[in-house]
């Protein structure tokens, strides 16, 4: 049977990943106004999976952030990530946070990490926005990442503007655990993507990175080397569909 935090394997005997670690991040925001540009970080967690055992690491960070610009959190943010007004009352401004999860990146083993993001907001417009906002020096480990739609969606006929991460479960058959939009299980579930497409033999190379400009600059290097073709799991049209709001994504 399977450790805690493994998935079934391939038997390809070593790993092809870019890197030895892959920090899972998915931020939740306050939402209160429709501008995404305008909208704060109010939970900000990482989950770790190591690359060379495929299994996500004992040590996580996990924090609500306190939104002092628009301190009130839209009722679609109560509603839809389970987040309560008090609890980010109660939680450190932005500020502290990033210096804490830059402390904990800091603390763990030794090797290559890389940012893993369901998508570019995360690190292509949260944290961008609170920078420029808030006057954040922001760590270079949070200036690229990994969007885990880029490498599932590079498998022949899926196409990748369609997937979310309900959409990637379903078509792995892998269970959607927890709640969806609490930014701590949703990491979690995307840390179970990572693990399986590490598993087929996915590199999950860098696919984006922002300058200091806020230019995005795209990567091409493919996920998928010769002699590890991805397969192709059916998705439910009905599941790959996406709205334009935030809470309809990932």
């Amino acid at each position: 049977s399977s450790r805690p935090g493994t998935l079934p394997l391939s038997s390809s005997p070593r790993s092809m990943a870019a890197f030895d670690q892959y920090l899972v991040m998915d931020f939740e925001a306050s939402g209160v106004v429709r501008s995404s540009w305008e909208w704060e970080i109010v939970e900000f967690p990482i989950v770790v999976v190591d690359a060379a055992s495929r299994t996500v690491l004992e040590r996580k960070f996990h924090s609500y952030v306190r939104p002092t610009r628009n301190p009130e959190l839209s009722q679609a943010c109560k509603d839809n990530c389970g987040i309560a007004q008090q609890q980010v009352d109660a939680a450190p401004p932005i500020q502290e946070v990033l210096a804490a999860a830059d402390a904990f990146v800091a603390d763990l083993p030794p090797g290559r990490r890389a940012v893993v993001t369901c998508g570019d907001y995360d690190l292509g417009t949260a944290i961008p926005a609170e920078a420029h906002h808030k006057g954040l020096a922001v760590p270079e480990w949070l200036t690229e990442w990994v969007n885990v739609k880029v490498a599932y969606g590079e498998g022949p006929g899926r196409g990748q503007d369609r997937h979310t991460m309900k959409s990637m479960l379903a078509g792995l058959g892998l269970p959607l655990e927890g709640r969806h939009h609490c930014g701590a299980d949703d990491a979690a579930n995307i840390a179970k993507i990572v693990i399986w497409l590490l598993g087929q033999g996915c590199t999950l190379p860098v696919t984006c990175s922002i300058d200091k400009d806020g230019q995005w600059h795209r990567r091409t290097d493919t996920a998928w080397p010769r002699g590890f073709p991805p397969p192709e799991p059916p998705v439910e049209a009905a599941e790959a569909k996406e709205t334009k709001r935030r809470w309809g994504k990932k």
